[in-house]
């Protein structure tokens, strides 16, 4: 549920100069007001409040292992009286992501976890199958690059509703199915870091919350970072909303070490430092040296994100250049939440912005704040990054090598589906499932058009596919499949068209061709 350059664009003058308290912050330089060098990035601030669901951003910069900059603004809810400051805690979404690959290396340290092993090796009873590829093939290190063959997957329990999560155990058993082959392609899954929380437990033999807690984040200090899932009772915790500024449920996951934890803008920073090889004040150096340098092993293969070539690093880092400069970027986007974290080796600078909103640009932030002390930042324009045109989709034409039929299934927990495509020359493609046909959808989403590219077909269709976890909730069905010789397979996922973005829950689909 994460963009490296997040979607969509990012109160007054008495919030802006109020809003982060008089408490300083242990490591903190005191906050300046306007005339220093952020002024640019306090204006982009202002208009994130004003133009955004968010009711608090809350940033911190580090130069040359030293913090220069640290500062809330706005509240942690709207219309309430506490100032968001930089101990504020923030849902951080998938940067969570990072942190629980630290905890990971924390483990293969001490010998209890080696990259290299299949995945299975390190589970229960229950363990990854495989519709595509060959399970045992699948590692430790393929899930931290999302090339162990899961495919795209996200599933919110929010507190609203009476479904719960699931122990990883059963999520497993319904969605820990390979639907490529390991180390084939690039596949972000929210599950395989659910997974990855999971083996945490089982090899520590502590929760995985309790591991991260006492094995990562009080080592680094980091007091005001919890892997949180009903942030009630604690203090100064903001609250997340959506863009008509309504208050959002709390939310669980099926893929907590992928999205579940909270922290302060001040420690977000502290572990950008520590990633950095920062001597930081109050931190334990929970990992050698060569292992910090061991997490920017960059993935293969490398892959677009829009207009922007990444390569993804051990250290659950993406690695893109920009305006002359190498970044290694974490972000995180979820209903509510949208956090950033960059770092730029070569100018020793780290940076970490958070939101209690989604579709809010913190990219645009991070330009200003980088303009303070790079020319080139200061001379180029920021540029929104290219997005979907949300309107009519482009238009499909069915290649002559997918013409005709394509018969199979849908293979789900509880049972088989029937399913079928079918292509016809000078038009798209149609879907039956269970005997019941459907047609793509009209209008643009962020999943993309309908295409077929180096040999693999997806698209997005109206449609349903029944299980106990889609039984009730409105849904469409997302088709993503690789052509191997007769045979199309990969996954079907029944996506929510609901604003909280709810479920995208995957299952093998495996069809070959009719004659």
């Amino acid at each position: 549920m994460k963009r490296f350059i997040p979607l969509i664009l990012i109160l007054s003058a008495f919030l802006l100069g109020t809003a982060a308290g008089a408490r300083q912050i242990r490591g903190a330089v005191p906050q300046k007001g306007p005339g220093d060098r952020f002024d640019g990035a306090r204006r982009k601030i202002a208009r994130i409040l004003k133009d955004s669901g968010a009711s608090g951003v809350a940033v911190a910069v580090a130069k040359d292992g030293k913090i220069v900059w640290e500062q809330g603004f706005g509240s942690t809810r709207h219309r309430g009286k506490t100032a968001v400051t930089p101990d504020s805690m923030f849902s951080l979404a998938s940067l969570t992501k990072p942190m629980t690959v630290t905890g990971l290396m924390v483990l293969v340290e001490r010998g209890l976890i080696d990259l290299d092993r299949p995945v299975n090796d390190y589970l229960g009873a229950v363990k990854l199958t495989a519709c595509g590829g060959n399970v045992s093939a699948a590692t430790i290190k393929n899930l931290i690059y999302h090339t162990a063959g899961l495919p795209m997957h996200w599933h919110l329990f929010y507190a609203d509703k009476t479904q719960r999560a699931p122990d990883m155990d059963e999520s497993i058993k319904k969605y820990g199915i390979l639907t490529g082959v390991p180390g084939e392609a690039y596949c972000y899954s929210n599950f395989g870091y659910g997974i990855l929380g999971h083996i945490l437990a089982r090899a520590s033999g502590k929760t995985y919350a309790a591991f991260m807690k006492q094995d990562v984040f009080e080592p680094l200090g980091m007091t005001r970072t919890l892997i949180l899932t009903e942030p009630v009772g604690f203090e100064n915790v903001a609250t997340k909303y959506d863009s008509r500024k309504k208050e959002l449920p709390v939310c669980d996951f099926d893929h907590q070490g992928a999205s579940a934890a909270y922290a302060s803008v001040h420690d977000l920073l502290r572990f950008g430092m520590f990633r950095l090889g920062d001597n930081v004040p109050g931190q334990k150096r929970i990992l050698k040296s060569a292992t910090l340098a061991a997490m920017r092993a960059e993935s293969s293969p490398e892959f677009m994100d829009g207009d922007v070539l990444v390569r993804y690093l051990l250290g659950s880092f993406g690695q893109l250049d920009h305006l002359g400069y190498r970044f290694e970027v974490a972000t995180g986007g979820m209903p509510g939440a949208v956090s950033r974290l960059d770092i730029i080796p070569s100018e020793h600078i780290v940076s970490a912005v958070l939101a209690n909103a989604d579709g809010v640009d913190l990219w645009a932030l991070q330009h200003e704040i980088f303009a303070a002390f790079l020319p080139a930042f200061r001379d180029a324009p920021y540029a929104p990054p290219k997005t979907a045109n949300l309107g009519a989709p482009e238009k499909f034409s069915s290649p002559d090598i997918l013409l005709g039929r394509w018969n199979g299934a849908i293979r789900t927990a509880s049972k088989n589906l029937p399913a079928s495509l079918t292509f016809v020359r000078g038009g798209d493609a149609s879907l039956e499932i269970d005997g019941k046909r459907y047609f793509p959808l009209s209008v643009k989403t962020e999943l993309g058009d309908m295409n077929f590219k180096d040999g693999v077909f997806s698209g997005l269709f109206w449609g349903r596919i029944d299980t106990p976890d889609t039984r009730g909730s409105s849904h469409v069905v997302y088709i993503n499949v690789r052509l191997r010789k007769d045979s199309l397979g990969g996954s079907a996922s029944a996506v929510s068209t609901d604003g909280r973005r709810t479920f995208s829950l995957p299952h093998c689909l495996e069809l070959t061709k009719a004659h």
